[in-house]
């Protein structure tokens, strides 16, 4: 697991917020001292804990309130479904307003089916799916209400949209700060167009509405103006920063790397083809005198315009402003995304294939996409890369452990390496010099793991320390590294 997944658990569960152990106490199994940073013990259903806790942190309570509340059923237990079960709720919720926003843009139900089959089987969208954080919710809630807007285009915009919007920008707001950078320029977008239509009186209620939605979300997490704004939501001050200092040719990197992730993830790393496609289309109608998309299919520009506008927006300024280079940061919109490309595909091959062909073309279109993602997909959120170091560490099932650490809530990287141990004690860096005795002083064979991200510590002379605390032991060996941590074997017959 990755350590922020770890922590899902621990701010959803724990009421210190982050992880604690007391130093010097020895935990029998090695993995109690996280089952009791992870798990619900005497605080089932302890929503104001949540609050407190994401009040310290940096993101919004409503994820971990929902995997509390999962937890909560469960106590004294942990399972990595227990988060899964969330996320693949939430999947299952997007792949139902992927179906609607398909019905919106094409009439066509093959359309809409392989449509939904470029979703099913995206490899970014099921990476997504396997992180146990808030971006699959945050997702759907971006494709939700990207659908409330396209369907509001078409029919209108009456007291049913009013409150499924009001409704769906509070619970966004709640699960991720980057679903509000979405909504925002979502709002321009549908602004610009009730203006064009003169449809003012809507855009005085519109604009009610979503300042109400605002306001009703600090109500409920007063937090959210700190972590976003203010010099304690430090998170929040990162992100001002990059939007600030970021110069240009660090920004040209980021979107090359993060417009990678899309390439690669939803499109097989076609996508710049796609576009050049899709160019060279549009520039030989034009050449042509016959412009593409006018008269007929004016209603779906506008569909195309609600979708690309805020999604472009978004890439642009979240590139800028992401405190790291991940993907994550960008998977609220692959939905939307992904179905904008898609329909405009479709739309294109309306006009040059008849029906049988336009099926043919879809399926081999979809098929190749979807073969290609799972090629070039590096499945990041599965961390791979710790099967071997865990399979190491699983052959000292009998071994007494001792973490040496910097700052606790890094521990949390070696949740899973802990359960193969038989028991662990905790000191911080500083501590180990000034102690006279350690337990496991006379095992014959230890383990240490170390873990910081600090370039200040020396390792060698930690474990030397531990070393003279140990008569029975004379030298070590590295079994691996993960995350902030470095595992060794400590013997007596090292030479």
């Amino acid at each position: 697991m990755h350590i922020d997944e770890v922590l899902t658990y621990g701010l959803a569960n724990d009421a210190k917020g982050w992880m604690m152990p007391v130093n010097g106490q020895i935990y029998s199994p090695a993995a109690d001292a996280w089952m009791e940073y992870v798990t619900v013990e005497d605080n089932r259903f302890d929503y104001h804990m949540v609050w407190n806790n994401q009040a310290g942190d940096v993101h919004p309570p409503l994820y971990y309130a929902l995997v509390h509340t999962i937890c909560s059923l469960f106590a004294e237990k942990f399972s990595i479904w227990y988060a899964g079960v969330v996320n693949i709720a939430f999947a299952v919720l997007t792949l139902w307003a992927v179906r609607r926003m398909l019905n919106e843009l094409t009439p066509s139900p093959v359309a809409v089916t392989f449509g939904s089959f470029a979703f099913i089987l995206s490899a970014g969208i099921l990476s997504a799916a396997s992180f146990l954080r808030m971006y699959i919710m945050t997702m759907f809630m971006v494709t939700f209400i990207t659908w409330l807007f396209l369907e509001a285009v078409k029919k209108g915009c009456d007291r049913k949209f009013y409150v499924a919007v009001i409704g769906t920008s509070i619970t966004g707001a709640l699960t991720h700060y980057y679903f509000i950078v979405y909504l925002f320029f979502l709002c321009i977008a549908f602004g610009i167009y009730l203006l064009l239509c003169k449809r003012y009186r809507d855009v005085i209620v519109f604009i009610l509405s979503m300042a109400g939605s605002g306001s009703i979300a600090v109500m409920i997490f007063p937090n959210m103006i700190t972590h976003m704004f203010l010099k304690d939501g430090y998170r929040g001050q990162q992100s001002v920063n990059n939007l600030r200092n970021t110069d240009f040719s660090e920004y040209l990197m980021r979107v090359k790397i993060f417009y990678a992730f899309i390439n690669e993830q939803l499109f097989g790393g076609m996508l710049t083809y796609i576009i050049i496609t899709v160019l060279l289309f549009l520039v030989c109608r034009m050449i042509c005198g016959k412009i593409i998309f006018i008269e007929k299919m004016a209603d779906r520009k506008v569909l195309w315009y609600m979708m690309l506008f805020p999604s472009v927006c978004y890439f642009l300024i979240v590139t800028k402003m992401a405190v790291m280079m991940e993907s994550r940061y960008i998977l609220p919109i692959y939905t939307v995304v992904l179905l904008a490309i898609y329909s405009f595909l479709y739309a294109g091959m309306q006009r040059i294939l008849d029906e049988k062909k336009q099926t043919i073309v879809l399926c081999i279109c979809v098929s190749v996409i979807t073969v290609n993602t799972w090629k070039t997909c590096t499945w990041e959120y599965l961390y791979l890369d710790s099967v071997t170091f865990l399979e190491k560490t699983g052959k000292y099932q009998n071994e007494n452990v001792i973490y040496v650490y910097d700052t606790g809530w890094k521990l949390t990287w070696s949740f899973f390496e802990a359960r193969n141990y038989k028991s662990a004690v905790f000191y911080e860096i500083d501590e180990i010099a000034e102690l006279e005795s350690i337990p496991y002083q006379n095992d014959e064979s230890l383990l240490v793991n170390i873990t910081t991200d600090s370039g200040d510590v020396n390792a060698e002379n930690v474990l030397n320390t531990i070393l003279q605390k140990c008569p029975l032991l004379d030298g070590y060996e590295v079994i691996g590294s993960y995350g902030y941590t470095t595992t060794y074997h400590l013997t007596g017959n090292v030479m």
